[in-house]
């Protein structure tokens, strides 16, 4: 359960590492707004900077910021999935 925790934490920072660059005009955003959900669920709330700190939340990410958090879990399940295939190689 912690591996887990700690994949998230790591994908989070990874989408807030982005959402920087974004920011700065280092990485263009692609879309800048995929949807916007902070009407239910505002990142300015308690819940939303609890959400923010610990997995990267973000009420309107734009495209780039989603590829890369998804990108990051696709690296981390092909790593996980290789290294359980090299235990069970005989």
């Amino acid at each position: 359960m912690t591996g887990v925790l700690l994949i998230f934490f790591a994908a989070g920072l990874v989408a807030h590492g982005v959402h920087e660059f974004i920011e700065v005009d280092w990485i263009p955003p692609v879309i800048q707004h995929v949807w916007n959900i902070n009407p239910f669920l505002d990142e300015k709330s308690t819940l939303g900077q609890m959400l923010a700190a610990l997995f990267g939340y973000n009420g309107d990410p734009s495209l780039t910021e989603i590829a890369a958090y998804l990108a990051y879990f696709g690296a981390i399940l092909s790593g996980l999935r290789r290294l359980a295939q090299n235990e069970n190689a005989p």
